[in-house]
Parts: structure tokens; C-alpha cells; sequence
């Protein structure tokens, strides 16, 4: 029919009078030809007819591929999570347990922020961490900056939120559940009876010892298991925080800071001023001590005139045993005792360090990709912006193999998915 009808009548007429075999030949030519014009035109027009363009092709690409079960790369995939907990945590730890390499899930920060009463801010509505069943050949870590070490009841104030596969809560707390400090590192607590290790991490030990987070793994890691790495980001690996507004020198003198205590034996809270802004002392017990500052407030000058005016007080400055910067640093620089001069040099130390890295990204970090991406899964897990940010800083191919990951996409702000949109145009689509 396509012959026929594209073909003119004295084409057809002098192939019949000729009668030749060569005239047959040129008559099979002139239908192949005409075959193949008309079919490129009908496919050509029917294509321009219908093909998406711009983003609406990525859009479709990305919902083509979660109907027919094939996951993308570098494609946002979302899992309601915090109003299902147990089909939820399941479906992603099927999605994330049998990953190698580099990924990133993005957690729902509104669950956490916006929960009902005590709820609000808790480690049960936080940071969704699935945690394999006893027995079996993967293990969890978890690394964040702000855990709280002994309060890990799904009610207490924190960001750590092990579910088991039925969605329960896991009580992460000494002395629950198997978990037990360890004995080798300070503020790391692993369970006996479950797969899974919790590390409040001190981002200034992750700038100056290379090993900081191997050595927690391969000190948890028995032979046979599977590493299932989880890292939060602003501030355990990264130096700065895009979404919070603080660069480096706020987060590493936040970290030093959260690192000390100023205290004042007195029956009255004394007064400092720095700048305009007079810093708060708790009195408990005949003793004052410095309250928490917020992190946007410190700068250098900031910082050296707190203590200076502290030391004139006679405040006692002393680092506290809880992070492991503070004990190998200081137990070396300070002798326990923090003054100008031992605060400088531990400043000049760390400072140097940065300026070493123009990454960003602690040196440890780097340890840990290339001593575990082949062997287990490295899951970025934030609440903040910079997940892209660190994937491109890591490996720039990362941005192509990396599965994406989001949880409870729908109930995130308007501000975060705008954030979120600037590096992934497209919604997070289901998966598959």
C-alpha cells in the first residue's frame, strides 16, 4: 500500500513495458527509497507531536522509570516514612541495604521540628535510621554531631531514631537493648544484641586525625559484617553549614566551645559582655556556669574575648572528657587548663589544618570513602542543603551514580523544597 500510493503512475508504467530484469532492480530501489522517506516523515512529525522537552522530558524520564521498576541515578525518589512507620522504614531499608559506594538521603526536618508536644525535637522524630534484625550480615553505624550520649529514649531530646523492621523504636541508651559505651573511644555506643553503633562526633578530631571514623568502624566492624554507613553532614563532615548561614570559623569555635566549661565558684551569677550581648551563667550549688551561646554568635574576636574576660573573673576554663579532640589536644597543649596562650596554639593548630583543606571536607572523611565504598554503603543523611554539595566535593561522579533519596517529601516546608529544587529540579517521584 505504501508502494502504491507514493510511487507516480509512470514510474510503475515503464517497470511493467520494460519488462527487464533491470528495470525489476530499478523498481525494487525506487520502492525501498519511498518506504523509507515516508516512513521518516510520519515518524519525524509524530515525534515533534509528542516528545516532552526541557524538564518535562527529565520529569517524564524519571516517572517513566519508577513505573517500570527501574531505579535512576541522580533521580530524587521519595518514601513516606513518619506516618507509616512499618511499611515505611522497611521500604527503605530494601532500597538502601544492598547499595555500594556514595548516596544520599534527604531526612524530613519539618517531622522532627514540627512534632506534637514532647515529641518535638526528640530521636523518635528525627532522623529515620533502619537497623537490621540480630543475626544478620550488616551493620550500622550511625555518625552525627548532635547526638547526647546516654539519653537515647525515643522521648529524649536528640536526632537518632533506630527502627527495627517492624517500625518499634530502639532505645539506644546504656544499659538498654545491648548497647554499651565503648571502652577504646569516648561517645560510642554499641549494641551486643543488635547490628548497629551510635558516634557523637567531634568535628575538629575529624579535621586532625585522618583516622577518626575508621578506626570507630573497623573497632565495631567484625569479620563477615557489611558496613551500612550513615553520616550526617553540616558538622561532622563538613565544615560549614549552608542552611544554618555558618561558615567554618563559627562551626569549629561552636565545636570548642561546646568542648569546655567556664565555670565561677560564687553565691551570685557574675556579668560578661562581649560585644553588646551579655552571656548567661547558671547558678547551681555555689557554682556559676557559662550557659550555651548560639553558634551565629561566635567569631574569633568574639571568642578570645569571652575568655579573656572570663579569665579576669577568675573562671575556671577546663576541657571537658567528652570529646576526643579535647582529650588528645588539650591533655597535650593545655594540660587541662585552658588560658590565652594554650587556646592559640590549639586555634593555630586547627586553623592550619583547614587552610590545608580547601575542600571543606575533614581528611577523614576521605579515609572512609576510600577504605569502605567498595565493601559497603556511605549514605550521606542530613537534614540541610549541602548533601549535593558534598556528593560533587567527594567525587564528581558521584553526582551520576548516586541514588537520591527523600523522606516524607510532602510534608517538608515550602523553604526546603525550594532549597532542595535548586539542585533537583524535578519532585521526588515513588519508588518503584
Amino acid at each position: 500500500q505504501v508502494w502504491s500510493s507514493a510511487v507516480p503512475a509512470r514510474c510503475r508504467l515503464a517497470t511493467i513495458r520494460a519488462g527487464g530484469s533491470t528495470m525489476v532492480a530499478v523498481e525494487v530501489v525506487v520502492a525501498l527509497v519511498a518506504v523509507a522517506i515516508v516512513t521518516y516523515v510520519f515518524f519525524f512529525h509524530a515525534g515533534q507531536a509528542t516528545a516532552p522537552q526541557g524538564k518535562e522530558a527529565e520529569k517524564g524520564s524519571a516517572a517513566g522509570a519508577a513505573a517500570t521498576g527501574q531505579l535512576q541515578p541522580a533521580v530524587p525518589y521519595n518514601i513516606p516514612v513518619h506516618q507509616r512507620m512499618v511499611e515505611g522504614v522497611q521500604e527503605y531499608y530494601k532500597a538502601v541495604r544492598d547499595l555500594r559506594g556514595l548516596h544520599l538521603t534527604t531526612q524530613c526536618h519539618a517531622a522532627w521540628n514540627k512534632a506534637p508536644g514532647d515529641a518535638k525535637k526528640s530521636n523518635g522524630s528525627s532522623k529515620i535510621i533502619p537497623v537490621p534484625a540480630p543475626g544478620d550480615s550488616f551493620k550500622v553505624f550511625f555518625f552525627d554531631d548532635h547526638l547526647h550520649m546516654g539519653k537515647g529514649k525515643a522521648l529524649d531530646k536528640g536526632i537518632c531514631n533506630l527502627r527495627d523492621s517492624a517500625g518499634e523504636y530502639i532505645d539506644w541508651t546504656p544499659g538498654s537493648n545491648g548497647f554499651q559505651m565503648s571502652p577504646k573511644f569516648t561517645n560510642v555506643v554499641a549494641s551486643t544484641d543488635r547490628s548497629v553503633v551510635v558516634v557523637e562526633c567531634d568535628i575538629i578530631a575529624a579535621l586532625l586525625d585522618e583516622d577518626y571514623f575508621t578506626a570507630r568502624i573497623a573497632e565495631n566492624l567484625q569479620d563477615g559484617e557489611i558496613p551500612v554507613l550513615f553520616f550526617d553532614v553540616n558538622g561532622t563532615i563538613l565544615l560549614s553549614d549552608t542552611a544554618g548561614g555558618h561558615g567554618e570559623e563559627e562551626v569549629l569555635l561552636d565545636r570548642v566551645f561546646k568542648s569546655i566549661t567556664i565555670s565561677l565558684e560564687t553565691s551570685s551569677p557574675p556579668s560578661v559582655e562581649v560585644d553588646g550581648t551579655e552571656l548567661k551563667f547558671e547558678l547551681e550549688g555555689g557554682v556559676a556556669k557559662l550557659s550555651e551561646v548560639p553558634k551565629k554568635f561566635w567569631t574569633l574576636a568574639r571568642f578570645r574575648k569571652c575568655l579573656e574576660e572570663c579569665l579576669k573573673l577568675g573562671c575556671a576554663v577546663t576541657a571537658l572528657h567528652k570529646t576526643d579532640a579535647v582529650c588528645d589536644l588539650w591533655a597535650t597543649i593545655t594540660k587541662g587548663q585552658i588560658t590565652m596562650d594554650s587556646f592559640n596554639a590549639l586555634w593555630d593548630t586547627v586553623s592550619s589544618k583547614v587552610s590545608e583543606n580547601n575542600k571543606g571536607l575533614v581528611p577523614s572523611w576521605f579515609k572512609v570513602v576510600d577504605t569502605y565504598s567498595s565493601k559497603g554503603l556511605l549514605m550521606l543523611d542530613t537534614f540541610g542543603v549541602d548533601g549535593h554539595r558534598v556528593l560533587e566535593l567527594t567525587s564528581p561522579d558521584a553526582l551520576k551514580t548516586a541514588r537520591v533519596i527523600t523522606i516524607d517529601y510532602d510534608m517538608w516546608t515550602d523553604r526546603d523544597k525550594t532549597i532542595f529544587g535548586k539542585e533537583y529540579p524535578n519532585p521526588p517521584v515513588p519508588l518503584p
